[in-house]
């Protein structure tokens, strides 16, 4: 492939990826092909995160980053009303496992709008129309996660926890 069509197919790429995008730091700063055709991708991309020690509300500008439950202490992050967050994806993680309480997310005003799945301990574990996801104490370890995908009118749950107990859903 001549050299000037890889340079520009490259280019096109890193673009669609966002690495030339207007928050490029979360890319890092230094990702760019030269004048030869040599990608320079510093010192690696990054992805933005938040780090929870105590109980949150998720807004709509926090989706797109890694949130991270970081207290052996029992708290909640709330997430924010579903109409309000359509094209929101939050990937939510044990930092540190709860020892003395879980760690929950919560639906906004217990909207019941949680659906999906997890592999909990190797098992499919659905949730239909939930408003709780709880990390259990002394079951969820570090590494434990969820993904949750808004479309406006439900929160899309995939996941993973290593423990029988290490997820779980309820509704009100």
């Amino acid at each position: 492939m001549n050299k000037k069509y890889l340079v520009a197919f490259l280019s096109i790429i890193l673009f669609a990826w966002g690495a030339f995008a207007a928050d490029k730091a979360n890319w890092g700063d230094d990702v760019y092909i030269d004048a030869d055709g040599v990608i320079y991708a510093g010192t690696g991309m990054t992805i933005p995160y938040q780090i929870h020690a105590a109980a949150d509300t998720l807004t709509i500008n926090e989706g797109s980053k890694l949130h991270v439950f970081d207290d052996t202490t029992e708290y909640a992050l709330t997430l924010p009303a579903v109409a309000t967050a359509a094209g929101v994806h939050y990937h939510i993680v044990v930092g540190i496992a709860p020892e003395t309480g879980s760690f929950t997310v919560v639906t906004d005003s217990s909207e019941n709008t949680i659906s999906g799945t997890t592999v909990v301990n190797g098992a499919v574990i659905g949730a239909q129309t939930e408003d709780t996801i709880t990390f259990t104490a002394s079951a969820a370890v570090i590494g434990d996660y969820i993904d949750l995908y808004c479309d406006g009118v439900l929160w899309y749950v995939s996941g993973q926890a290593f423990a029988a107990t290490g997820i779980v859903f309820t509704g009100t």
